[in-house]
C-alpha cells in the first residue's frame, strides 16, 4: 500500500506516532510519505519514501487551506495512487474525488 501523511496539525501534532508507524509500515513493505500543501523546502526530515509537496505556482489559484485541501490534495491522491491519507482536513479532502483512497481524519 501507499500511505501519505499531511504535515500541519497531523504530523506536527503526533510526530512520534507517525514516525514510528511509518518505519513499522515500511518494514512490512508499504510505502509511506508526505502529502502536504507546503513546499518541499518546508518538509521536515523523516523516514519518508516520497514527498508530494505543493509548488509556489500550484498554490497561486488557492486562496485558503480549505480550498487547497478540496481541490489540490484529491488530485494528488489520484495521480500518485495513494491508498490511505491522514489529514486534519479530511472532511474538505473528501469533498473532492479521491478514488478508492481511505482518507483518515486526524484530530
Amino acid at each position: 500500500m501507499k500511505i501519505s501523511i499531511d504535515i500541519d496539525n497531523t504530523l506536527t501534532r503526533y510526530p512520534e506516532f507517525f514516525s514510528v508507524t511509518a518505519i513499522m509500515l515500511q518494514q512490512w513493505g508499504h510505502k509511506v510519505g508526505i502529502l502536504t500543501g507546503r513546499t518541499k523546502e518546508n518538509v521536515p526530515d523523516g523516514p519518508w519514501d516520497f514527498v508530494i509537496a505543493c509548488t509556489v505556482e500550484e498554490s497561486k489559484p488557492y486562496t485558503t487551506d480549505e480550498q487547497k485541501a478540496r481541490e489540490w490534495k484529491p488530485k494528488m491522491i489520484r495521480e500518485h495512487n495513494i491508498d490511505i491519507h491522514y489529514d486534519d482536513y479530511a472532511y474538505e479532502i473528501l469533498k473532492g474525488d479521491v478514488g478508492n483512497c481511505k482518507v483518515v481524519q486526524v484530530v
